[in-house]
């Protein structure tokens, strides 16, 4: 995570201008690689890592009315990518992504 190891880039999603020249990305699944899915990242932000609403799935329509709130209602899956904010904090840095269909 420190220094941009591992998943610590996602931070820089929190910085509207970075976000908006990054909004494509691939995930791809699985030890072999063998499935990927194509993303568009729409919305980053910090949470503490006992929110309910984005880090447990039965709270999934709740999340999704959250996001509909800021103006991401697309009927698109969404993936939710999350890393440790730093330190000892339970903070996470969640950065949010359509999954588009190919």
């Amino acid at each position: 995570m420190e220094y941009g190891m591992m998943f610590g880039a996602l931070d820089d999603f929190l910085d509207d201008q970075y976000l908006n020249a990054h909004r494509n990305g691939t995930l791809i699944v699985g030890v072999t690689g063998a499935e990927s899915y194509d993303l568009e990242i729409f919305y980053a932000e910090s949470r503490d890592a006992k929110d309910k609403m984005v880090f447990e799935t039965e709270h999934s329509e709740e999340l999704r009315e959250y996001l509909s709130s800021k103006g991401f209602d697309r009927e698109n899956r969404i993936v939710c990518l999350s890393t440790c904010a730093g330190g000892a904090t339970t903070d996470r840095t969640v950065v949010f992504a359509y999954i588009l269909e190919n």
